[in-house]
């Protein structure tokens, strides 16, 4: 089946249209990743023209500045950087210990856990008795007032 010229040439000109447009949307999305990863990199901000300008000044002044940077690959991009780590609550949770029975499962002790547990009531009844030395503070203060 043969294809008309008329409309060989619509599907031309469809053809370049579209190529067009997913070379220009490519285009705009490398300057914008280029203009991401310069932020993170420098931590200056530019413009996509700025920065195509400055490309072009550097390509035009140091052509084999631009082979290298090609031939190194993406490892000479900086990386984006971590997101800190949220901090630890003052007080952290311990863990158990374990000891080496059983096999290759760890076997909680029951001292450790006694452990914790006394750690927790050791706390609980140091805060009573500051509440409780608070009290009498405030009483005694009181107290004084009242003589006075």
């Amino acid at each position: 089946m043969a294809i008309s010229s008329r409309t060989n040439v619509s599907q031309e000109e469809l053809f370049l249209k579209i190529k067009k447009e997913v070379e220009d949307g490519l285009e705009t999305s490398k300057w914008l990743t280029i203009q991401t990863k310069f932020e993170i990199g420098s931590g200056d901000k530019y413009t996509i023209e700025a920065l195509q300008k400055k490309f072009k000044q550097i390509s035009t002044n140091n052509p084999d500045a631009i082979v290298a940077a090609a031939a190194a690959g993406p490892s000479s991009t900086p990386k984006t950087p971590k997101t800190p780590k949220t901090p630890r609550t003052p007080k952290a949770i311990k863990t158990p210990k374990t000891s080496g029975k059983g096999k290759g499962k760890a076997v909680v002790t029951a001292p450790t856990i006694a452990a914790v547990e006394n750690e927790e009531e050791a706390e609980a009844k140091s805060e009573e008795e500051e509440e409780d030395k608070f009290e009498e503070e405030e009483v005694q203060s009181e107290e004084e007032s009242d003589d006075s």
